[in-house]
């Protein structure tokens, strides 16, 4: 297993087209055996979570290795998950 650094972003349906926060983003920690196994994961949690909030449109995802992001010094507080978790809302901070 390694760890993935997955982010999604969001459209709020509802906000105005010049509104900065129309567009949002989450990230968190997903592990997994590969890339594409954590992207897919974190896929089907950003749908079930449109599905139950329509005002939000899932735009587009990425996924890179945890340890190639060297923007992040301190992961403390970024959620981190299992591919296959049914993790909640508050789990993973959207």
């Amino acid at each position: 297993m390694a760890e993935f650094v997955y982010s999604a972003w969001f459209t709020d349906v509802n906000a105005h087209p010049d509104d900065q926060d129309r567009e949002w983003v989450v990230c968190f920690v997903i592990d997994a055996s590969s890339a594409k196994q954590a992207q897919d994961w974190g896929d089907t949690l950003s749908r079930d979570r449109v599905a139950r909030l329509p005002k939000d449109r899932f735009a587009r995802s990425t996924v890179e290795l945890k340890r190639d992001v060297r923007a992040v010094t301190d992961w403390s507080s970024v959620p981190r998950i299992r591919s296959g978790q049914l993790a909640s809302d508050p789990e993973i901070g959207w």
